[in-house]
């Protein structure tokens, strides 16, 4: 079957409501919290919102408009954070835990006395959740291990990229054009196009005139590794733009947040190296094109839930350099390049590899894209479904 989707439709998979007696609710603390759209929980929204009809989803933020009778979607179960609610609202909870990764490094991400006695009683919530959904296997052992969720009780249901990501088409597609996006000979599937180009509606005068770059997207916390990856890009010496809200204020003396140490300690590393360009927050338009002009993404985290970027930049024919470890063997496979997280010089060969030569930048580019095309918002959306059914 082929499908060329270019709207916010959801995908006909089948008939939702042949099964859903009763209605979904989904917590969307963004409608109150705008901060909260930036965040990875306002990726994750965005992209249930584009996938799930109002119909078949409500998003409210109003905890007490969810009636008994329902199921309840909670999409950032966060127990370092303040807990929307502690006791059970709906008669089937789903609760979507991403990582733990500041319970996994406590060291790395100390938390305090005040804190640790919260954590306890916010875990003892975790009882009134039917199902738990994480993003990758990597983050299910870790419930496993850390929280004691027995493992019949947790879903793996990759992360989808955004719909504002799809590969673009300057023309309808024909049957050549459509071979361009073929997965392998024998495939009969092709992936939905936009039939806007991202340059199109890039006006940043900064952004526009950036060339020859490496692309680094995300925030700055330890797991992350910039210290290690901004001396690995001294040793490349190629320029890098990296883009996330938490370098827009490149002042290391404010950071004084002990889960900031490691960002401090990349703004000094890289203080008057005209090579970095910080670019904070950018649009999801300006970001597709710094994907598609960038020469390669790099994320070579110590560890993550998923790897969001790699996919991005997948949608758009961008190889990636990743840190060698089992999440990203996980989601990458063998649509990346892979560099040991802890020594820049190998991170630093894995840039040049791809950086100067055009012929391997090539190869993992086709890769890349071949790779990011299993995590399609059909698939995701279908996942969903099929987790949802089983428990109603």
């Amino acid at each position: 079957m082929q499908y060329y989707i270019s709207t916010d439709k959801p995908f006909p998979l089948f008939c939702y409501n042949d099964f859903m007696e009763q209605k979904v609710y989904v917590f969307d603390p963004t409608v109150k919290d705008s901060q909260s759209q930036m965040r990875g929980i306002g990726r994750y929204l965005q992209t249930l919102k584009e996938n799930f009809s109002q119909e078949e989803l409500v998003f409210t933020a109003d905890v007490k408009s969810i009636p008994r009778q329902s199921v309840l979607i909670n999409p950032f179960l966060n127990l370092l954070q303040p807990l929307p609610f502690f006791s059970r609202l709906a008669q089937t909870q789903i609760g979507v835990i991403h990582d733990l990764i500041p319970l996994k490094y406590p060291r790395h991400f100390p938390i305090g006395l005040l804190a640790s006695i919260k954590l306890f009683f916010r875990r003892l919530t975790l009882r009134h959740y039917d199902l738990f959904v994480t993003d990758s296997q990597a983050s299910k052992n870790d419930l496993i291990k850390i929280l004691r969720i027995p493992e019949k009780k947790i879903q793996v249901i990759y992360p989808a990229f955004s719909q504002r990501f799809l590969p673009h088409l300057t023309y309808p597609p024909d049957e050549n054009s459509r071979l361009m996006f073929q997965k392998t000979a024998d495939s009969q599937e092709h992936p939905q196009y936009s039939p806007f180009a991202s340059e199109q509606f890039v006006d940043n005068p900064q952004i526009k005139s950036l060339t020859n770059f490496v692309l680094y997207v995300g925030d700055g916390s330890w797991n992350k590794n910039l210290p290690t990856l901004a001396r690995a890009l001294k040793i490349a010496n190629v320029p890098v733009v990296l883009v996330g809200k938490v370098f827009e204020n490149a002042e290391p003396h404010k950071l004084t947040h002990p889960w900031q140490k490691d960002l401090q300690l990349f703004f000094k590393e890289i203080q008057g190296d005209a090579k970095f360009t910080l670019l904070g927050y950018v649009t999801d338009v300006e970001l597709k094109y710094l994907y598609k002009t960038a020469r390669i993404n790099l994320l070579v985290s110590r560890d993550e839930g998923f790897g969001y970027s790699f996919v991005e930049a997948g949608m758009c024919s961008t190889p990636s350099v990743l840190a060698d470890i089992p999440v990203f063997r996980e989601i990458g496979q063998e649509g990346a390049l892979y560099a040991k997280p802890e020594d820049p010089l190998d991170i630093a060969k894995k840039i040049v590899e791809l950086y100067f030569n055009p012929q391997n930048r090539e190869l993992y580019s086709v890769r890349a894209f071949e790779r990011a095309q299993d995590f399609s918002p059909k698939a995701f959306r279908e996942s969903w479904l099929k987790t949802i059914k089983t428990l109603v």
